[in-house]
């Protein structure tokens, strides 16, 4: 991590059960009208993981991350960390920080469904400005995903990544049971921003690496290497699904990045950001 981007020290806010740790990076906002960013991480995932996005962010805009609970400087909570629990707490911190201005919300991966739970709990309102999606998973994408190993050395942080892990796939059933294709779009004209990562670069290094140890029997790589084949189609189609959310959206693909486009292509996290607030200012 960069030093020209120091870690702040968090504030701990506490929500009513816990506190969860807030992390604050540049000015405050000149107005309450003016958004701001809030970054939320995907599952066991550290918002330590935003680090290279936040760099390049104008140095006039206000952004948060947070540490979930269990995560980093933030205590366990009395919860099972499933998408509707996170979306509640989520919910919480902003009011309890409180953040005031509108919210450009950045989500990457299992956050893409994290996302849609915070908009259907909390409705379309004011606080909510737009929202920029990192190779994000929405209720009926159950896909692979690699857990990124940044700050994991705590034993805190490890149970909680297995906790969340456990809540994965049922937050994705709990999701679906609701139906939100028949809502949408859920975020009205509020717009919205999909940057689509390569899952097969991913999964082609993992693939080399286990042929060269020797893994798999030949029917079992024949199955990877179609799955490999066919990632990118599945991926694509299913960032495309994300689009349903707003009247005014967008979708790019980071072709030099697999799953973690905010680590290896930061810049197209910042071009969404930007984006977002340009239609927010000039319109369409």
């Amino acid at each position: 991590m960069s030093s020209s981007v120091p870690r702040s020290n968090p504030t701990l806010v506490n929500i009513g059960t816990h506190s969860l740790a807030l992390y604050t990076h540049g000015p405050k906002p000149a107005s309450f009208k003016d958004p701001a960013v809030l970054f939320v991480s995907g599952v066991a995932s550290s918002s330590h993981g935003w680090a290279a996005v936040i760099r390049l962010l104008p140095p006039s805009l206000r952004s948060y991350t947070y540490d979930r609970s269990g995560c980093g400087s933030s205590e366990l909570s009395p919860l099972a960390p499933t998408a509707e629990n996170i979306a509640l707490e989520l919910s919480r911190l902003i009011e309890h920080a409180p953040i005031e201005n509108p919210l450009i919300i950045v989500g990457h991966s299992w956050a893409g469904v994290l996302a849609r739970e915070f908009v259907l709990s909390t409705g379309n309102g004011p606080h909510i400005a737009g929202l920029v999606l990192v190779d994000a998973n929405q209720e009926n994408s159950l896909k692979e995903w690699d857990a990124f190993v940044c700050d994991e050395t705590t034993e805190k942080f490890k149970q909680q990544g297995e906790k969340e892990k456990e809540a994965y796939v049922p937050s994705f059933e709990t999701l679906q049971k609701k139906g939100l294709e028949n809502l949408q779009p859920l975020l009205g004209n509020n717009p919205v921003y999909v940057v689509g990562g390569m899952r097969s670069r991913d999964w082609s290094r993992l693939y080399e690496a286990g042929i060269e140890k020797g893994n798999g029997t030949k029917e079992q790589r024949s199955h990877a290497s179609e799955m490999i084949r066919t990632a990118d189609e599945k991926s694509h189609g299913l960032m495309k699904e994300h689009l349903d959310l707003s009247t005014k959206r967008k979708l790019v693909f980071a072709r030099e990045s697999g799953h973690f486009v905010q680590l290896t292509q930061p810049d197209f996290v910042v071009d969404g950001v930007s984006w977002v607030l340009d239609r927010l200012q000039f319109g369409p």
